[in-house]
């Protein structure tokens, strides 16, 4: 039995049990819930493997994207069948997932381009407006990117036995753009 809170997607369900059976799973006994979220900023879908929870972007309810949604949804299902199959031991999109998606009749592919999604506008990234000066306490040197992570070290000190502690300041990008035009 599957749940959905998304109207008009009995097809869907259909392909969900399809594959299942395909895949050799009893997905009859447990539920799985597909919903649509229109939060993603940089994915079509996403399972929550805990939850059986397949979400969608929303952008793939456009009826011009029925072919994207139905190969999004076998993508994210077949991390469920993955997991319920080989258990937690396996990659994401390793020869496992991929045999699964192979199976299904689809390539698997991890990214589709943004030409292939009907009514999506390229967005910018969350941190788009800032650039990240990272600055190693040890020995001074820098690098720039559009995000920052604490977790990251100067490789350089690393290799050298040391911490490589960063220190992160941000600018804005603007000031950058107006201070190389004049």
């Amino acid at each position: 039995m599957l749940s959905s809170s998304i109207p008009n997607l009995q097809t869907d369900q259909k392909l969900l049990l399809r594959w299942g059976k395909l895949w050799g799973l009893p997905w009859l006994k447990n539920p799985i819930i597909v919903e649509v979220s229109d939060r993603f900023r940089s994915s079509l879908g996403k399972c929550d493997i805990n939850k059986r929870i397949i979400r969608l972007n929303s952008i793939l309810l456009n009826t011009n994207n029925k072919k994207i949604r139905i190969e999004a949804l076998c993508h994210e299902a077949a991390h469920l069948a993955v997991y319920e199959l080989y258990g937690r031991n396996c990659r994401p999109h390793g020869t496992e997932w991929k045999s699964l998606v192979k199976k299904a009749g689809y390539e698997p592919r991890i990214k589709v381009p943004i030409s292939e999604v009907k009514g999506l506008l390229r967005l910018e990234p969350r941190y788009s407006n800032y650039l990240y000066v990272h600055r190693c306490n040890e020995c001074q040197s820098t690098f720039t990117r559009n995000r920052t992570d604490k977790r990251w070290r100067c490789n350089l000190c690393q290799k050298s036995g040391l911490d490589g502690v960063l220190s992160v300041s941000r600018i804005e990008k603007n000031y950058i753009r107006e201070e190389k035009n004049g």
